[in-house]
Protein backbone atom coordinates (compact mmCIF):
# COMPACT_ATOMS: atom_id res chain seq x y z
CA UNK A 1 0.00 0.00 0.00
CA UNK A 2 1.23 3.58 -0.73
CA UNK A 3 2.00 5.86 2.18
CA UNK A 4 -0.67 7.98 3.68
CA UNK A 5 0.34 12.17 2.97
CA UNK A 6 0.55 14.79 5.25
CA UNK A 7 -2.62 15.88 4.05
CA UNK A 8 -4.49 13.06 6.01
CA UNK A 9 -2.82 13.35 9.62
CA UNK A 10 -5.74 15.45 10.96
CA UNK A 11 -8.02 12.54 10.19
CA UNK A 12 -5.36 10.10 11.78
CA UNK A 13 -5.65 12.73 14.66
CA UNK A 14 -9.28 12.99 14.79
CA UNK A 15 -9.41 8.62 15.34
CA UNK A 16 -6.79 8.81 17.35
CA UNK A 17 -8.61 11.48 19.43
CA UNK A 18 -11.54 9.11 20.07
CA UNK A 19 -9.35 6.42 21.12
CA UNK A 20 -9.95 4.51 17.58
CA UNK A 21 -6.44 3.98 17.02
CA UNK A 22 -4.89 0.50 17.15
CA UNK A 23 -2.79 -2.02 15.69
CA UNK A 24 -2.81 -2.25 12.28
CA UNK A 25 -3.95 -5.72 12.20
CA UNK A 26 -6.17 -5.86 15.36
CA UNK A 27 -6.83 -9.19 17.37
CA UNK A 28 -10.29 -9.87 15.83
CA UNK A 29 -12.14 -8.88 19.19
CA UNK A 30 -15.52 -7.56 18.05
CA UNK A 31 -15.88 -5.14 21.26
CA UNK A 32 -14.63 -1.63 21.26
CA UNK A 33 -14.60 1.65 24.32
CA UNK A 34 -16.26 4.33 23.17
CA UNK A 35 -15.29 7.97 24.70
CA UNK A 36 -16.77 8.11 28.09
CA UNK A 37 -15.94 4.68 29.67
CA UNK A 38 -18.68 2.65 27.60
CA UNK A 39 -17.75 -0.77 26.10
CA UNK A 40 -19.70 -2.22 22.95
CA UNK A 41 -19.82 -5.34 21.16
CA UNK A 42 -20.51 -6.12 17.49
CA UNK A 43 -24.19 -7.63 17.48
CA UNK A 44 -24.65 -10.11 14.47
CA UNK A 45 -26.40 -9.93 11.24
CA UNK A 46 -28.95 -12.17 11.67
CA UNK A 47 -32.21 -10.66 10.85
CA UNK A 48 -31.02 -7.84 9.70
CA UNK A 49 -32.44 -6.43 6.21
CA UNK A 50 -29.08 -6.90 3.59
CA UNK A 51 -28.33 -3.27 2.45
CA UNK A 52 -25.04 -1.95 1.11
CA UNK A 53 -24.54 1.79 0.57
CA UNK A 54 -21.59 4.47 -0.59
CA UNK A 55 -21.17 7.26 1.83
CA UNK A 56 -19.06 10.59 1.72
CA UNK A 57 -18.25 10.94 5.15
CA UNK A 58 -16.69 14.56 6.77
CA UNK A 59 -14.25 14.15 9.85
CA UNK A 60 -14.65 17.43 12.04
CA UNK A 61 -11.83 17.48 14.70
CA UNK A 62 -10.26 20.85 16.47
CA UNK A 63 -11.98 22.79 13.51
CA UNK A 64 -10.35 20.69 10.61
CA UNK A 65 -12.52 18.98 8.31
CA UNK A 66 -11.18 16.10 6.29
CA UNK A 67 -13.58 13.34 4.21
CA UNK A 68 -13.41 9.85 3.25
CA UNK A 69 -15.47 7.90 1.43
CA UNK A 70 -16.56 4.88 2.45
CA UNK A 71 -18.70 1.50 0.82
CA UNK A 72 -20.49 -0.80 3.52
CA UNK A 73 -21.94 -4.02 2.96
CA UNK A 74 -24.36 -5.50 5.71
CA UNK A 75 -26.29 -8.92 4.99
CA UNK A 76 -26.56 -11.98 7.13
CA UNK A 77 -22.73 -12.84 6.61
CA UNK A 78 -21.62 -10.10 8.15
CA UNK A 79 -19.92 -6.24 6.91
CA UNK A 80 -17.97 -5.61 4.81
CA UNK A 81 -16.34 -1.91 5.32
CA UNK A 82 -13.42 0.28 2.50
CA UNK A 83 -12.64 3.58 3.61
CA UNK A 84 -10.67 6.02 1.32
CA UNK A 85 -9.56 9.10 0.75
CA UNK A 86 -11.77 11.32 -2.32
CA UNK A 87 -9.41 10.02 -4.91
CA UNK A 88 -9.61 6.21 -4.19
CA UNK A 89 -6.37 5.87 -1.69
CA UNK A 90 -7.69 2.33 0.24
CA UNK A 91 -7.29 3.66 4.31
CA UNK A 92 -8.86 0.72 5.66
CA UNK A 93 -10.86 -2.42 4.57
CA UNK A 94 -12.83 -4.20 7.50
CA UNK A 95 -14.73 -7.65 7.74
CA UNK A 96 -16.90 -8.92 10.28
CA UNK A 97 -17.93 -12.06 10.05
CA UNK A 98 -20.61 -12.11 12.65
CA UNK A 99 -17.57 -13.46 14.97
CA UNK A 100 -14.36 -11.75 14.60
CA UNK A 101 -13.20 -8.57 12.87
CA UNK A 102 -10.41 -8.56 9.73
CA UNK A 103 -8.72 -5.77 9.02
CA UNK A 104 -6.69 -4.72 6.41
CA UNK A 105 -5.20 -1.20 6.58
CA UNK A 106 -2.58 1.11 5.90
CA UNK A 107 1.06 0.26 7.14
CA UNK A 108 1.35 1.87 10.69
CA UNK A 109 -0.88 2.91 13.12
CA UNK A 110 -4.83 3.53 11.45
CA UNK A 111 -8.32 3.64 12.83
CA UNK A 112 -9.48 0.90 15.21
CA UNK A 113 -11.73 -2.01 13.05
CA UNK A 114 -14.05 -2.36 15.85
CA UNK A 115 -14.39 1.50 16.53
CA UNK A 116 -15.65 2.22 12.94
CA UNK A 117 -18.16 -0.70 12.58
CA UNK A 118 -19.47 0.34 16.23
CA UNK A 119 -20.27 3.52 15.13
CA UNK A 120 -22.07 1.95 12.02
CA UNK A 121 -24.60 -0.34 14.31
CA UNK A 122 -24.96 2.18 17.22
CA UNK A 123 -26.40 4.43 14.68
CA UNK A 124 -27.93 2.32 12.30
CA UNK A 125 -29.19 -0.85 14.10
CA UNK A 126 -32.95 -1.11 15.99
CA UNK A 127 -32.27 0.42 19.02
CA UNK A 128 -33.32 -3.05 21.04
CA UNK A 129 -29.98 -4.73 19.28
CA UNK A 130 -27.57 -1.93 19.89
CA UNK A 131 -28.79 -2.07 24.12
CA UNK A 132 -27.43 -5.98 23.60
CA UNK A 133 -24.20 -4.68 22.43
CA UNK A 134 -23.29 -2.76 25.54
CA UNK A 135 -21.77 -4.23 28.96
CA UNK A 136 -22.62 -0.80 31.12
CA UNK A 137 -25.97 0.93 31.68
CA UNK A 138 -25.98 2.99 28.43
CA UNK A 139 -29.24 3.94 27.63
CA UNK A 140 -30.71 4.30 24.03
CA UNK A 141 -33.00 7.08 23.52
CA UNK A 142 -34.73 7.19 20.09
CA UNK A 143 -36.75 10.41 19.14
CA UNK A 144 -37.95 11.42 15.76
CA UNK A 145 -34.79 11.99 13.68
CA UNK A 146 -32.74 11.44 16.47
CA UNK A 147 -30.75 9.27 18.97
CA UNK A 148 -28.44 9.74 22.14
CA UNK A 149 -25.96 6.99 23.72
CA UNK A 150 -26.67 8.02 27.58
CA UNK A 151 -24.12 6.97 30.44
CA UNK A 152 -24.45 8.59 34.10
CA UNK A 153 -26.29 11.39 32.44
CA UNK A 154 -23.51 12.36 29.49
CA UNK A 155 -24.39 12.23 25.93
CA UNK A 156 -21.37 9.13 24.96
CA UNK A 157 -22.77 9.68 20.85
CA UNK A 158 -25.25 11.79 19.54
CA UNK A 159 -26.55 11.28 16.04
CA UNK A 160 -29.02 13.30 14.37
CA UNK A 161 -30.94 11.81 10.80
CA UNK A 162 -31.88 13.38 7.97
CA UNK A 163 -33.28 12.55 4.89
CA UNK A 164 -34.68 9.64 6.41
CA UNK A 165 -33.06 6.56 8.76
CA UNK A 166 -30.43 4.66 7.95
CA UNK A 167 -28.79 2.62 6.35
CA UNK A 168 -30.23 5.07 3.38
CA UNK A 169 -30.40 8.37 4.78
CA UNK A 170 -27.80 11.00 6.01
CA UNK A 171 -26.13 11.05 9.16
CA UNK A 172 -24.75 13.61 11.85
CA UNK A 173 -22.72 12.05 14.44
CA UNK A 174 -20.86 13.66 17.26
CA UNK A 175 -18.93 11.93 19.99
CA UNK A 176 -18.64 14.89 22.58
CA UNK A 177 -16.27 13.01 25.26
CA UNK A 178 -13.38 13.11 21.93
CA UNK A 179 -14.82 16.49 20.87
CA UNK A 180 -15.49 14.78 16.93
CA UNK A 181 -18.16 14.94 14.56
CA UNK A 182 -18.80 13.12 11.78
CA UNK A 183 -21.12 14.44 8.90
CA UNK A 184 -22.33 11.24 6.30
CA UNK A 185 -23.98 11.85 3.21
CA UNK A 186 -25.57 8.58 1.38
CA UNK A 187 -23.87 8.90 -2.28
CA UNK A 188 -26.53 6.76 -3.99
CA UNK A 189 -29.19 9.18 -3.06
CA UNK A 190 -27.49 12.56 -3.14
CA UNK A 191 -30.11 14.94 -4.16
CA UNK A 192 -29.38 16.60 -6.80
CA UNK A 193 -31.39 20.11 -6.31
CA UNK A 194 -28.99 21.01 -3.31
Amino acid sequence: MKCITSRWQPLLAAFLSVGLLGGCVGDGSPCAALPGSARYCLQPMADIAPFGVQQKVDVVFHGRRETMITQLEADDSGMRFVGMTPFGQKLVQLNFDNHNVKVEAFPGKGPDPVMLLVLVQVATWPAERVRRGFDDAVAVEDAEGLRRLVKDGKDLVVIRYTRGRPPFGDMFIQLPEAGVEFTIMNLDVVDTNE
